[in-house]
């Protein structure tokens, strides 16, 4: 570096896209990755923010663009989804553990009874081909299926005649309602022993269509970082960096075809 007249602390912006990637893949501390890198922790904190900022800005400028109509979907539908007219996605929450706050009024709003654990929630819609093409903000644990998918704005990538498959935590059906969309969810017991043979059916096929969004929720806990418990301090930054993982996950192969 001296030779070349470059700063000891230099680094190409290649090198610091590599380095951003590293601590969202393996979650390393910054205090490790310095022996790695051969740059102070507080280099590699500002490296790690701004490129994880940058990565964001420019997914999320694409956003309008991940949700394909209808006609686009129908060209390439997998053989899973061919019973479900007008499929559009699968939606499902996802949840990232955090560490527990000292302020009790966000131990309560943090908290999953779900997980039994504080976490973040967060709203992901799947196309038939296994491609997020919706992520929603992270929101506090406590928060209901329903309120994410009320607040989170999906609602304005659906037209009428949509078709969207989720679990039975969704009922959202009166929502859908106004906008003329379908939704396909497991149908319920309702004190009865046992489904029609027509109910078993279909809980199969929507079984069989809707593990793709649940495969999807596991390539995402692949990145380290996000899929332990997360720091409070990283709190800023986790919507950013699960929105990050999701597009990079939409760019390796294909969970359907």
């Amino acid at each position: 570096n001296r030779k070349s007249g470059k700063p000891a602390n230099h680094v190409s912006p290649p090198e610091e896209l590599f380095i951003t990637l590293v601590r969202l893949r393996r979650a390393y501390c910054f205090q490790t990755m310095q022996y790695f890198f051969k740059l102070s922790p507080t280099t590699l904190r500002c490296i790690f923010t701004t490129w994880l900022q940058l990565l964001y800005c420019h997914f999320d400028s694409l956003r309008d663009r991940m949700f394909p109509g209808r006609n686009v979907l129908r060209k390439n539908l997998p053989k899973a989804f061919k019973p479900f007219k007008n499929i559009r996605c699968s939606i499902d929450c996802t949840e990232f553990f955090v560490q527990m706050p000292r302020n009790l009024a966000r131990q309560s709003n943090l908290f999953s009874n779900y997980k039994h654990h504080h976490t973040f929630k967060c709203l992901i819609a799947v196309a038939p081909n296994g491609a997020a093409v919706f992520v929603s903000d992270l929101y506090e644990g406590a928060i209901s299926d329903r309120d994410i998918f009320e607040k989170c704005g999906i609602m304005d990538y659906l037209h009428p005649s949509d078709l969207v498959l989720s679990d039975r935590g969704f009922t959202v059906e009166d929502l859908l309602m106004s906008r003329q969309v379908s939704l396909n969810i497991p149908p319920f017991l309702n004190g009865r022993d046992k489904l029609t043979p027509q109910e078993e059916l279909l809980t199969r096929r929507l079984a069989k269509a809707r593990i793709h969004v649940e495969r999807f929720n596991e390539r995402i806990k692949k990145f380290q970082l996000i899929a332990g418990i997360m720091p409070l301090k990283m709190t800023s930054l986790a919507t950013q960096a699960v929105f990050v993982a999701c597009c990079l996950v939409n760019s390796q192969s294909p969970l359907a075809s």
